[in-house]
């Protein structure tokens, strides 16, 4: 239920609740990145397996929620991207993430509670405290959560 925006390196944006809102878009961003994490497992340790070196990888996953903006970013034809504080605070929380993880800002975790709470709290999710100095662009520190 989501859309793939782009590929940024070995990065993926993805979008739920775009581009028309939906109350499942938190949930659906959830869902989506245990099944990503769970895929993520499978492909890397098929990889490993044929490796005689250890390499650590894994999938880190960051979920915001809040407001984006649509732009044409096309000179010849319409190429849409999105902009936002929204997605900015997406990828500091992807960098803060522990591997084979996802780290979901307090707003998810509030929305998605609201819609489903039992899915939610059958995560047994604590939260986390991200300083602004390991947040670029966010001036504030802020509450995500995230599995133990």
């Amino acid at each position: 239920h989501g859309t793939l925006d782009k590929f940024i390196g070995d990065a993926v944006l993805a979008v739920f609740g775009y581009p028309e809102a939906s109350p499942n878009a938190s949930t659906d961003a959830i869902r989506f990145a245990e099944e990503l994490i769970d895929i993520g497992r499978v492909v890397t340790g098929a990889w490993q397996a044929e490796l005689n070196a250890v390499i650590p990888t894994g999938t880190r996953i960051g979920i915001a929620n809040g407001d984006i903006w649509p732009i044409n970013i096309g000179q010849r034809a319409i190429e849409i991207t999105l902009l936002g504080d929204t997605i900015n605070l997406a990828a500091r929380l992807e960098k803060n993430c522990a591997v084979d993880r996802f780290l979901i800002d307090n707003r998810t975790h509030t929305v998605a509670s609201r819609h489903d709470g039992l899915f939610i709290q059958g995560l047994n999710l604590h939260q986390v405290l991200i300083q602004p100095e390991n947040a670029k662009g966010q001036p504030f520190p802020i509450r995500a959560w995230t599995k133990p």
